[in-house]
């Protein structure tokens, strides 16, 4: 299961993508909210990626006008 987490301020499912090397979107959906976290006051958020099967590398998230660093998905990335 590829799965990630993330803060944001909004209490709101957000929107996300995630693109390819070539800039095309591979993947989007909405984030799944699993309540605040009151040390920082940020709720915190799921998003499951795990219907993106292609292997490849110089994949990027974007949320809320954010991007991530690029990424790999392989079977055996290191």
């Amino acid at each position: 299961m590829l799965v990630t987490l993330i803060s944001l301020t909004q209490a709101e499912p957000a929107r996300w993508e995630i693109r390819d090397a070539s800039g095309s979107v591979r993947l989007n959906g909405e984030t799944i909210v699993h309540g605040l976290d009151a040390s920082s006051g940020d709720f915190v958020h799921q998003i499951r990626f795990d219907a993106l099967t292609d292997q490849g590398e110089d994949y990027q998230l974007t949320v809320c006008g954010e991007e991530s660093r690029p990424f790999t998905i392989a079977d055996e990335p290191y």
